[in-house]
């Protein structure tokens, strides 16, 4: 059985590898990165970065990197050196980069349809450069390459690639490497137990599957009144309150005694709300209410004086 469509694409930009030298007496010049989904992919690119950019980030000569990411831009100098042994590039290349560090988050309901639901099988990144000059304003961006990254082959997920930038005489001019995946809600709690004191109730439950990719933000806690015996047909649920994703336990107080309620736990990621999972629960009974010296039938005053 073949998923649903997902509700949210995220990318992390990397890098951008392999960039052209500036020239004499010129400050290497400032690049962008627009990311376009669903039919906008399709499309020739607009004028200037899309909705979905990064900040601008100034290229420069590669820096060294911490211990975790050395391996990373090995791999990425392996993967452009087999991609320029068959189109090499031109002796005024340089080995300049932008360090990019972007994540950027699109929702398929705002800007597909992706795959799924007959969109194309892959995604854009436009890059836009802006050369800075020396006694002017930096120039308007200039889109410089783009990038065709596909998506429906599950072995790019979740995992760091390097892609060849292609100019508009088809040329390879720069490398981008990032990483994407598709994002859907999380999965519901699992074990929903509560246990009533009273007119309150404790709930307790075990953590989603935690997703490093959309983790984890919380937890949302809802009350429906069942009445006491003959339930209440047209009760409505009422937020109870929200937890952060370290807390999986919830307090609900002010509940009506001797009656019964239907609790539901969901958890919150950046996509939205999970399945419910949901439990009924009986309150206790109320205390007795004190009933005040003992009087006679139609005596004013109490029995014992």
């Amino acid at each position: 059985k073949s998923l649903p469509e997902p509700e949210l694409l995220v990318v992390k930009f990397l890098y951008l590898s392999r960039l052209p030298a500036a020239g004499w007496l010129q400050t290497p010049a400032q690049y962008q990165l627009s990311l376009h989904v669903g039919e906008d992919a399709r499309n020739d690119p607009p004028s200037r970065p899309g909705v979905y950019a990064t900040a601008s980030v100034q290229a420069g000569p590669p820096q060294a990197v911490p211990p975790e990411e050395a391996q990373l831009k090995e791999q990425i100098a392996k993967a452009v050196e087999a991609m320029t042994a068959s189109t090499p590039m031109g002796a005024s290349s340089a080995p300049m980069e932008c360090r990019f560090k972007s994540r950027l988050a699109v929702r398929l309901q705002d800007a597909g349809p992706g795959p799924a639901a007959g969109g194309p099988v892959y995604f854009r990144v436009d890059a836009w450069a802006v050369t800075p000059g020396l006694f002017s304003k930096p120039s308007a961006p200039v889109l410089f390459a783009r990038a065709f990254v596909p998506i429906n082959d599950a072995k790019y997920h979740r995992r760091a690639c390097t892609w060849p930038m292609i100019d508009a005489q088809g040329q390879d001019v720069a490398y981008l490497t990032c990483e994407f995946s598709f994002a859907r809600i999380p999965s519901p709690v699992s074990e929903l137990t509560a246990s009533a004191a009273g007119n309150a109730v404790s709930l307790a439950w075990l953590a989603s599957n935690e997703d490093r990719v959309v983790p984890i933000k919380g937890y949302r806690i809802d009350s429906r009144c069942l009445g006491r015996g003959k339930r209440a047909p047209n009760s409505t649920w009422q937020h109870e309150g929200d937890v952060d994703a370290r807390s999986t336990r919830f307090q609900i107080h002010g509940l009506k005694p001797d009656t019964v309620y239907l609790l539901r736990v969901c958890a919150v990621n950046e996509v939205g709300l999970s399945e419910a999972a949901e439990l009924e629960v009986k309150t206790g009974p109320c205390a007795p209410a004190g009933c005040g010296p003992p009087r006679l039938a139609g005596c004013a005053g109490p029995v014992l004086s």
